[in-house]
């Protein structure tokens, strides 16, 4: 059609143009448009603004998308004397990768090199994060080590996470860990998420100890800061395999980090298994203050009230004997222990 009206003269003026041009790339007729934009390219009329970049990424977030159409549409544009520029290839690269087409957005990568654009931290994370949620993670793995080659330090911001998290789930957690450890001998720093993604990997494969033992490693030998929340689902794991000395550690740690405590998981471990030491030891923790007999209020509470709707009340009144005099002589604490408070009256009157 456009050949034969350029044939018989006629042109398309501006406003029709756009009229057309949009409901081609509305409707996903996207060889129309490129055609509708090469007729327009060969006319008197001045290019419009962004009409390249628009058409482009109507190509690229079709269902499958056509490299050859985009490449007339960048021949054309280049051949009037006009580049693409890095905004464009990047927009291409997100439709590709929103429509799972990462061999083509791969290339897009390439292209833009050849161009002599350097592609951003966020385009590589996309790709890597991209070939990862489909479980190419060889394919992911190769674009990192292709990155490295190029002079491109991995970090954080490149996916390194969600490749070590891929790596988890389909090679298992020890393969991660010595990846891990590949690139930490790079001169890669861990951070909290990367931990996060490792202790996660331990846990599922129920081999909780070793994410303790990873993870107070790293806290003590790389100074890593674990997240809160890593910190609390170890917890809750140790706990569960009755090894509270380790859960009380990492209790001691997230008060270091002036994390919010959570006693509740310590609380129900107590009431069903642990010793009036084992809660003792628990409450000390717990505690603001440093002093040698200073323990936590809230926890005295929590734990007295557990013990005694546990049945265990000759062991909630030990630990009661155990505890300074302001939690002795709270009114709160001493209506359930009357002979602890007959005890200490004999013992002020002594």
């Amino acid at each position: 059609m456009f050949k034969e009206m350029k044939d018989a003269g006629y042109v398309i003026d501006t406003d029709t143009y756009i009229q057309v041009m949009r409901e081609f790339r509305t409707r996903k007729m996207v060889k129309d448009a490129v055609e509708l934009f090469e007729h327009r390219m060969n006319s008197p009329f001045q290019y419009l603004p962004n009409d390249c970049s628009l058409l482009l990424r109507a190509i690229a977030s079709t269902v499958d998308p056509d490299l050859d159409l985009m490449s007339r549409v960048v021949k054309k544009y280049e051949a009037a004397g006009y580049s693409l520029l890095k905004r464009d290839y990047e927009g291409i690269h997100r439709c590709l990768l929103s429509a799972g087409k990462f061999d083509e957005a791969e290339q897009i990568v390439r292209t833009m090199n050849r161009a002599g654009y350097e592609p951003s931290s966020i385009i590589r994370k996309q790709l890597i994060f991209g070939l990862c949620k489909a479980r190419r993670l060889k394919e992911a793995i190769e674009l990192l080590d292709e990155m490295e080659a190029q002079g491109c330090v991995p970090d954080v911001e490149t996916g390194m996470i969600e490749l070590l998290s891929c790596c988890c789930d389909i090679d298992g957690v020890d393969k991660a860990f010595l990846w891990f450890g590949k690139m930490v001998k790079k001169g890669f720093d861990a951070d909290a998420g990367l931990v996060d993604v490792l202790v996660n990997g331990f846990l599922k494969e129920k081999r909780v100890i070793e994410g303790y033992q990873f993870l107070v490693e790293l806290v003590d030998k790389a100074r890593v800061a674990p997240k809160h929340a890593t910190l609390k689902s170890l917890i809750e794991e140790l706990l569960g395999e009755r090894r509270l000395e380790e859960a009380l550690n990492l209790l001691r740690l997230i008060k270091k980090r002036n994390y919010k405590p959570d006693p509740e998981p310590f609380i129900q471990y107590l009431s069903k298994f642990g010793s009036v030491e084992d809660a003792w030891v628990f409450l000390r923790a717990l505690s603001h203050k440093q002093g040698k007999k200073d323990v936590s209020v809230f926890g005295c509470k929590r734990v007295f009230q557990t013990f005694l709707n546990e049945g265990r009340h000759s062991e909630a009144e030990e630990l009661f004997r155990k505890c300074p005099k302001y939690i002795r002589r709270n009114p709160e604490f001493r209506i359930h222990f009357s002979s602890s408070r007959s005890s200490d009256v004999v013992a002020a009157s002594a």
